[in-house]
C-alpha cells in the first residue's frame, strides 16, 4: 500500500476535507485526496481508482452532499470490491440514501456532528492509528535525515506512543565534493549537466518528467512525477547548480527495483513512503532528468548495494558513461526527459 488513507468526499465539502487531511498528515498519516494528488493531465477516473487501490483505509466523509454524490458512491462500491476497510466520518445527521446505506450500514461510524469539526479531529487521528496498526503489514517508518542538494527528510510514518521509545535515528551518508568549473575556454571540459542534457536531446523518444511547479523556495516540499510509455528500467537524477555529482532520486532505498511497466506513473516521494522531499541550497536552477532504458541499469544498487545504507546513491560523470545514446532499435536508451526547477531563498 502506498498511502495510509484515501479521503473520499464531495467537492462541496472540500474545505472540511482539507482540514481533515491536514490533521491526519500532521500526525504523519499520509492521505490521498483529490484533486491534490491527481497528476496534471492524468485521467480523473483512473487516478481515483489507483488512489483507492494504493490505500490502506478508505475514510468517507458522510454529509448531505456525499450522500447524493454519484462519484462518492462509485468510490465506495470500488472499495467494497477491493475489501479495503471503510471508516465513515459523519459530519451531518442525515438519513443515508438506500444505495449508500447498502454499502456502509455495517461499518463502525466516527461521529462529528457537533461543531466545530476541529474538536473531533484528535479522536479521528486516534481511530485511524488504531486501524492502521490492525491492517499494517510493515513496521513504522524510520526517522532519517539526509543532507543532500535536494534534502529528503524522512519522518515517522505515524506516531504510536507505544513504540516511540523504539524508533532509532539513522544519519545517512552525506554527499560532498562539490566541484565548480572556472569557466575555462577549453571546450573539451564538459560538465555533468551538459552530458545529461545531451542524453535527453539525443534520445530516440522523450519522456515526461515534471514537478508540481517550476519554482520553489528553500524549505518548500517538492513532488516529482514521471510517466513511462513502455516497460523498462527508470533512473531519475537531480543535479544542483555547479555540481559535478548528481543525486539519484529513483531508484532509492524504498524502491530499489527500478523495473517499471507500461504506462506507469512514478512519484517521488510515492504515496506512503513516509518522507518529504524539500528544496535545499544551493539556489539557482536544478535539473531533474529521467532516463528510461530497455536494458537493466540500476545505479542505486551498483556492485555493493547490499551493504549500502544510504537512501540515495550519487552518480558522477564517470558512471554516466554507461549510458550511451544508441539507435532506437538497440537495447540501451529508450526515452529520456528533463525538467528545470528554480530554487530561491
Amino acid at each position: 500500500m502506498l498511502s495510509d488513507v484515501f479521503l473520499s468526499h464531495s467537492s462541496k465539502d472540500s474545505d472540511i476535507a482539507k482540514k481533515i487531511c491536514t490533521a491526519l498528515e500532521s500526525a504523519n498519516i499520509k492521505c490521498w485526496i483529490a484533486p491534490r494528488d491527481i497528476m496534471p493531465g492524468a485521467e480523473w477516473a483512473e487516478s481515483i481508482i489507483n488512489g483507492i487501490e494504493r490505500a490502506s483505509i478508505f475514510l468517507l466523509i458522510v454529509s448531505s452532499h456525499s450522500n447524493e454524490s454519484p462519484q462518492v458512491l462509485r468510490e465506495v462500491e470500488r472499495v467494497i470490491n477491493k475489501k479495503i476497510p471503510i471508516i465513515p466520518f459523519r459530519i451531518e445527521d442525515i438519513t443515508l440514501s438506500k444505495s449508500l446505506e447498502y454499502f456502509i450500514c455495517n461499518h463502525q461510524w466516527v461521529d462529528a456532528i457537533s461543531t466545530p469539526i476541529e474538536k473531533h479531529l484528535d479522536n479521528l487521528v486516534s481511530t485511524m492509528n488504531r486501524v492502521l496498526i490492525e491492517v499494517s503489514d510493515k513496521p513504522p517508518a524510520e526517522v532519517l535525515k539526509a543532507d543532500l542538494p535536494i534534502q529528503e527528510k524522512i519522518v515517522a510514518k505515524r506516531t504510536l506512543p507505544v513504540i516511540l521509545a523504539g524508533i532509532a535515528i539513522f544519519v545517512l551518508l552525506s554527499i560532498g565534493l562539490f566541484f565548480y568549473f572556472n569557466h575555462q575556454k577549453d571546450t573539451k571540459i564538459e560538465t555533468l549537466r551538459s552530458e545529461l542534457s545531451a542524453i535527453v536531446s539525443s534520445a530516440p523518444k522523450k519522456i515526461i518528467v515534471t514537478a508540481q511547479k517550476k519554482s520553489f523556495k528553500i524549505g518548500e516540499q517538492m513532488k516529482i512525477t514521471c510517466k513511462v510509455a513502455e516497460s523498462g528500467y527508470l533512473n531519475i537524477l537531480s543535479l544542483s547548480p555547479g555540481d559535478n555529482e548528481a543525486v539519484l532520486l529513483y531508484p532509492n532505498k524504498y524502491h530499489q527495483d527500478n523495473r517499471v511497466e507500461k504506462e506507469t506513473v512514478i512519484t517521488i516521494p510515492a504515496l506512503g513512503d513516509g518522507f518529504a522531499l524539500t528544496a535545499q541550497p544551493p539556489t539557482g536552477e536544478s535539473l531533474i532528468v529521467a532516463i528510461h532504458t530497455k536494458q537493466e541499469i540500476n545505479v542505486y544498487r551498483g556492485d555493493n548495494y547490499k551493504n549500502m545504507p544510504a537512501l540515495f546513491q550519487t552518480i558522477t560523470k564517470r558512471k554516466l558513461k554507461g549510458w550511451a545514446v544508441t539507435p532506437e532499435g538497440s537495447n540501451r536508451i529508450w526515452s529520456a526527459g528533463k525538467f528545470s526547477v528554480k530554487i530561491s531563498d
